[in-house]
C-alpha cells in the first residue's frame, strides 16, 4: 500500500556544521518570574534547551524586568542569540515579545530586537569581556490577549557569523551540549516543550502520541493537568471509529510497518481491527525494575530505549516481537523484502528498491490508498512566494545555482533532498525525469 506522502524540501543557503559556537551558561535569574494557573516561567527556561520561556511576573507590561546571564568563566562575548517570544507557536502573537534589551555590560548598550519567532543574532558595538550579562527589557511588541512578555531562548555568542552560518547552525548550536543531542518533549500546560535535537528524532517522539492503544501497568503515560492540580492519564490521540468495524482479526495478525508520516493512519485500522494487548512485563529480580519482554504494538526498538532506557532493562530487538513498527520508508522496504514484515504504508518504492526485491524473486503489490501534496518550502527570509516545476526542476539540476535569476536577491542555492530511498527523495526523483539530479543527498543529518 503507498501514498504521496507530505513532503519539505528546503531550498536555502547553507554553512559548514561546528559546535562550540556559544559560550558556556552556568545560570540565568530574574527580578520576575510569571507563576500562574497554566505553569511556572523561571528564567532557567532561557537557557533550558527547550521551547520552554522566560515569562516576567511584574504588574504591567515588563518594561524595565530583567534577567542576568552567568557564564563558569569570564569570556569574550561578540553579542548574543535569541529566540523572542513564547515559544509555542500558537501562543506567540498573544503574549507580549521583547522590541528592545538595554544590556548591561561595561557599560549599557540598547538593542532593538526583531518580532520574530525564529532565532536572531545580534552583535554588541565591540567585543566584552566578562562573567555576568545583564538584559533589562526596554520595550516590548503587545500581545493580543496577554499582557505577559517572553523569551524562549537565549545563547551567548563568541564569534561573529555570517547569516548564512547562523540561521543553518544556531538550532545545532544551542541543542550540542551533552544531554541535548536528541529531541525530547514533556507536558507544560497545554504545550509540548521539544528539546532542540534533530526533526527525526521528533518525528519519532511523536510515534508514542499515536499508539494504538492506551497503555496501562508500568507503561502508562500521565500528564499534570494545572487546572485541576492534578496528574491525569495520556490517552492516545490515533483516530476512533464512531461505529465497530465489521472487520475483526484475532489470529494470523498482519505484520505491518511503514513511513512516519503514515504512522497516524495504520495505527487507527490497527486499533479498529487488531485485539488490544498490552505490553508484558517481568520484574528485574536485582533491582526491581519493570523489564519488557514482549509489546507487539511497539513501534521500533530505539524509540522505547530512547524514552525508557533508563529506568526499563533488557530492552533488546529479539525480545520485542512487535507485529506493528513504523520504521521509515526505506527500512519499511528493506524488512518487506526480507520478509521481516506483510504490509508497508509508504510511498511507491524506489528503483533500488524494486532491483532488490527482483533479486530475491519478488516484485512489489502496489494498492494507492490516497493522495498528498509534494511541498518545497524557503527560508522565511526569502522574497520568493511561487516557483515552478521547471525553476525546480532547474535548481536541482544544477543548472541555476543562485537566486539572482529567479527573484532578483544574489544568494546561493542549497538544494536539500532526502536520503536515497526515502519516499520524500523517490518523488523528487520522479519529478526530475530526464534530468540528472546534481549531487548526492546527505545520508545523515546530526
Amino acid at each position: 500500500m503507498f501514498m504521496k506522502k507530505f513532503f519539505v524540501s528546503l531550498l536555502f543557503s547553507s554553512a559548514v556544521l561546528c559546535y562550540g559556537q556559544l559560550a558556556e551558561i552556568e545560570k540565568a535569574s530574574a527580578s520576575s518570574a510569571l507563576s500562574d494557573s497554566q505553569g511556572w516561567y523561571p528564567a532557567s527556561n532561557l537557557i533550558d534547551h527547550t521551547w520552554k520561556s522566560w515569562a516576567e511576573g511584574a504588574q504591567g507590561n515588563g518594561v524595565g524586568e530583567y534577567f542576568v546571564l552567568t557564564m563558569y568563566n569570564y569570556e569574550t562575548i561578540t553579542g548574543f542569540a535569541i529566540k523572542n517570544g513564547y515559544g509555542n507557536i500558537d501562543h506567540f502573537t498573544k503574549n507580549n515579545r521583547v522590541k528592545a534589551l538595554k544590556v548591561y555590560t561595561d557599560g549599557i548598550e540598547t538593542i532593538a530586537i526583531k518580532d520574530s519567532i525564529s532565532f536572531e543574532q545580534y552583535y554588541f558595538k565591540k567585543p566584552v569581556r566578562c562573567q555576568t550579562i545583564r538584559f533589562e527589557i526596554a520595550d516590548v511588541y503587545p500581545g493580543t490577549m496577554y499582557n505577559d512578555t517572553c523569551i524562549a531562548e537565549i545563547g551567548l555568542l563568541v564569534k561573529k557569523y555570517d547569516d548564512k552560518t547562523f540561521y543553518e547552525n544556531i538550532l545545532l548550536w544551542i541543542g550540542a551540549d551533552e544531554g541535548y543531542g536528541r529531541a525530547e518533549y514533556s507536558d507544560y500546560g497545554n504545550n509540548y516543550n521539544r528539546r532542540l535535537g534533530s526533526v527525526v528524532d521528533t518525528d519519532k517522539l511523536m510515534l508514542w502520541d499515536y499508539v494504538p492503544f492506551d497503555l496501562t501497568g508500568d507503561f502508562k503515560q500521565y500528564k499534570y493537568d494545572y487546572k485541576s492540580e492534578k496528574w491525569i492519564e495520556r490517552k492516545t490521540k490515533v483516530a476512533l471509529l464512531k461505529e465497530t468495524s465489521s472487520l475483526k482479526l484475532r489470529d494470523n495478525l498482519p505484520r505491518i510497518d511503514g513511513a512516519t508520516a503514515m504512522y497516524p493512519l495504520y495505527s487507527s485500522f490497527v486499533r479498529a481491527v487488531y485485539p488490544e494487548r498490552q505490553p508484558v512485563v517481568k520484574k528485574d529480580s536485582n533491582h526491581n525494575y519493570p523489564a519488557l519482554l514482549e509489546w507487539v504494538y511497539l513501534p521500533n526498538v530505539d524509540l522505547f530505549n530512547q524514552k525508557y532506557g533508563p529506568e526499563i532493562h533488557h530492552a533488546r530487538p529479539e525480545e520485542l516481537k512487535s507485529i506493528v513498527q513504523c520504521n521509515t520508508t526505506p527500512e519499511a522496504y528493506k524488512r518487506l523484502i526480507n520478509g521481516e514484515t506483510d504490509i508497508v504504508f509508504c510511498y511507491e518504492p524506489s528503483e533500488a528498491e524494486i532491483k532488490a526485491a527482483a533479486a530475491k524473486g519478488k516484485r512489489f503489490n502496489l494498492t494507492p490508498i490516497c493522495k498528498d501534496a509534494f511541498v518545497f518550502i524557503v527560508n522565511d527570509k526569502n522574497v520568493i512566494s511561487n516557483l515552478t516545476q521547471k525553476q525546480i526542476k532547474d535548481i536541482y539540476s544544477g543548472r541555476v545555482t543562485n537566486w539572482e535569476s529567479i527573484s532578483g536577491v544574489e544568494e546561493p542555492i542549497i538544494a536539500y533532498q532526502r536520503p536515497e530511498n526515502s519516499g520524500s527523495q523517490t518523488i523528487l526523483q520522479s519529478i526530475m525525469k530526464g534530468d540528472t539530479i546534481m549531487r548526492e543527498p546527505i545520508l545523515k543529518i546530526v
